[in-house]
């Protein structure tokens, strides 16, 4: 067991809310993984890319998903007590934009979570070549002018979280 896991095992994580959700896949973990939450909304721009999402969450009443743009959110501020990102900053014309967006929502004091994969620094053989395909991919997406940048390297994404007023950074 990972600590993250142990971390959001003991997270009472209230009303969370995953920003480019797409399928759901991270939204599914966290609530099948923290300790307790009363609601959870996954939002993205494109309702094609969260078809799965309906049926990875028929059976709970709790979790919905909205279309919407991370770049300019319609709800109050301070709406939710977790917020998520995974994979998806490299997919975004203005990360720094989503990430500020995010906080905006977030009630104070609350978990901000950002799950992304890196280029750099001690990676297997197996995320090494992950990384590669991911990057061959992103060229080809450009392409078609499709927003998908490269993945940051593990200090950019460090120095995302650095410049948000956040209480704690933790890494893992």
């Amino acid at each position: 067991m990972t600590k993250l896991t142990t971390k959001l095992e003991n997270l009472d994580a209230g009303h969370i809310l995953d920003v480019a959700t797409g399928s759901g896949n991270l939204l599914k973990y966290l609530v099948d993984t923290v300790s307790n939450y009363s609601e959870a909304t996954g939002i993205d721009t494109k309702e094609a890319t969260a078809s799965p999402f309906p049926k990875t969450f028929d059976q709970n009443p709790r979790v919905h998903y909205l279309t919407m743009a991370a770049e300019k959110m319609d709800f109050p501020d301070s709406s939710f007590d977790t917020v998520s990102i995974s994979n998806s900053l490299h997919h975004l014309e203005d990360p720094e934009r989503v990430l500020c967006e995010m906080l905006r929502v977030l009630k104070p004091g609350g978990a901000f979570i950002i799950n992304e994969m890196y280029c750099d620094c001690n990676q297997t053989p197996a995320q090494q070549t992950h990384v590669l395909l991911h990057h061959w991919w992103a060229a080809v997406d450009r392409t078609h002018n499709v927003i998908h940048n490269e993945t940051y390297t593990r200090q950019e994404l460090l120095d995302f979280a650095a410049r948000l007023p956040l209480e704690r950074i933790e890494m893992e």
